[in-house]
């Protein structure tokens, strides 16, 4: 089957003077964009990149780091986008698992990349846009690059790229994405959304440094043949003028971002007549705002669902004909489903469980995880760690998640990282962050501390303190100070009641 090497290639040989990548205002057709990849694999050649290593990306959303991930599919590496937001604790972590040998990065973030090399044997080279006081610029060596390349670098089950997620143990989970699973995913995309081959325009909002960002549109405007408007960062004012500017049909977004676009969208001042078709993910859209939109906006706004590990959404609503209230949608592709209980069993329709996930987009695991892979895949499945139920008409429906995940306008927030961070205060006895239910961002983190004897915290200090360590979106947003906190019988800090009482409960700053 088709690689994504081979894509590439394909694209940039048959119509090498199309517009592929626009930000800000440069813009790359697929013949210059394929010579800026090409020329930036044969960089990492030199500098001992093989098939099969991680390469880490940290770098923001913009081209450069969809050059280096494309760039690594050219020699059969492995694309490790990671969170431009990162410090130097969370740096270190994915460096560490990965062993990577090399790390592109930018000036900016160079001096923390720096900072963490004396302490990873493995990490030798350190390749930076625009240089740093160590290293020459990156550009340069890309300019100078004679490619030389094997036009064979990987197959259908070779690792394509790696997405580190965490879970309620709070460890780095590296999900693997291999090269069946990546071109299953788009290649599903590109039927059900019933684009126009080499004709649309698409919006890239979402982080490069995310699945949803790399695979499902970075990856997805390059299959179809079409344009990618990337932004590196979400800005309103940008995006309206932009759906104009470049009559842009195909929108991926959270549902803060819709919710955003639908408050600003004023008839007399925005055109936004090109979008054809705007998708959401990392939440439920709330079913008044999807009527709202559409009728407001007069454009198809519809639920999808999918995850990382999955490599792409793998359920959506129907583009025609009626949808079911508050569901995700019905499986694309060769995704099957399934509800199980907690003994593996099969539910019937309209019975609660967990949701397992079947298809060629399922991927091979996590990276040198043994155990965590046993746990999450299995025969030839994925256990989601949602919680939901198939309706009678087979629409899935997600009314919870097993995990304590908090997805934060589109962002995850992992509870035990947080908690790690405050745990290092010694003004901390006990703490626990939970997801409180938010208007625009769907939820935010908040945290519950009970502070140590003799001490009195502040909830500005708290929230200073993990945004000092950590990526500010993942800081709490609300602190509650308790002197004790729910324990059930085994001493676990019951979130459930958290949860129920997070409403109402005030701040103590």
């Amino acid at each position: 089957m088709q690689t994504l090497s081979e894509l590439l290639r394909s694209h940039a040989r048959h119509f090498p003077h199309k517009t592929f990548l626009v930000c800000e205002d440069k813009a790359w057709t697929y013949g210059e964009y394929f010579g800026q990849v090409e020329k930036l694999a044969q960089v990492l050649v030199e500098h001992g990149v093989t098939r099969g290593q991680p390469v880490c990306l940290y770098l923001p959303s913009r081209p450069e780091l969809a050059f280096a991930y494309h760039a690594c599919q050219l020699i059969g590496a492995i694309a490790t986008p990671m969170s431009a937001m990162y410090r130097s604790g969370e740096l270190t972590k994915i460096l560490a698992r990965t062993s990577a040998r090399v790390v592109i990065t930018d000036s900016e973030r160079a001096p923390l990349v720096r900072g963490v090399q004396a302490g990873l044997a493995s990490l030798r080279h350190r390749l930076v846009f625009g240089g740093d006081d160590q290293t020459g610029k990156l550009e340069d060596l890309v300019q100078r690059a004679v490619p030389n390349l094997a036009h064979d670098a990987s197959g259908p089950d070779d690792v394509a790229a790696l997405f580190f997620t965490s879970g309620t143990t709070g460890e780095p989970k590296g999900a693997m994405q291999n090269q069946r699973n990546i071109l299953a995913a788009i290649r599903g995309g590109e039927v059900y959304t019933a684009c126009a081959s080499g004709r649309e325009v698409f919006l890239g909002v979402l982080p490069l440094f995310n699945n949803f960002g790399a695979t499902v549109v970075l990856n997805g405007a390059l299959y179809n043949g079409g344009s990618l408007i990337l932004h590196e960062r979400w800005n309103l004012d940008r995006v309206l003028a932009d759906i104009a500017r470049h009559q842009i049909s195909v929108f991926f977004g959270t549902p803060t971002m819709f919710t955003f676009l639908l408050k600003a969208y004023d008839a007399r001042k925005h055109d936004l007549s090109s979008l054809r078709l705007c998708l959401a993910g990392g939440a439920v859209l709330v079913p008044s705002l999807v009527e709202d939109f559409e009728k407001k906006l007069k454009t198809r706004l519809i639920n999808i669902y999918g995850a990382t590990e999955v490599s792409t959404y793998v359920t959506a609503e129907p583009l025609q004909g009626p949808r079911s209230a508050g569901s995700v949608g019905l499986p694309i592709g060769n995704t099957s489903l399934a509800v199980l209980d907690d003994s593996g069993r099969v539910m019937e329709r309209g019975q609660t469980g967990e949701i397992a996930i079947k298809g060629d987009t399922v991927g091979p695991g996590y990276w040198q995880d043994a155990t965590a892979t046993d746990l999450a895949f299995r025969n030839g499945a994925w256990l989601s760690g949602d919680i939901g139920f198939i309706d009678d008409r087979d629409h899935l429906h997600i009314i919870d998640r097993k995990k304590d995940v908090i997805i934060s306008g589109g962002f995850n927030i992992y509870p035990f990282e947080v908690e790690d961070v405050l745990y290092k205060r010694d003004d901390v006895y006990l703490c626990a962050l939970i997801g409180a239910a938010d208007e625009e961002k769907g939820e935010i983190p908040v945290a519950y501390v009970v502070p140590a004897a003799g001490t009195s915290p502040t909830a500005d200090e708290i929230i200073a303190h993990c945004r000092a360590h950590l990526a500010a979106y993942k800081a709490p947003r609300r602190v509650v100070f308790k002197d004790a906190l729910p324990l059930g019988p085994t001493g676990k800090i019951l979130k459930k009641e958290l949860r129920a009482m997070s409403s109402s409960e005030p701040s103590r700053s």
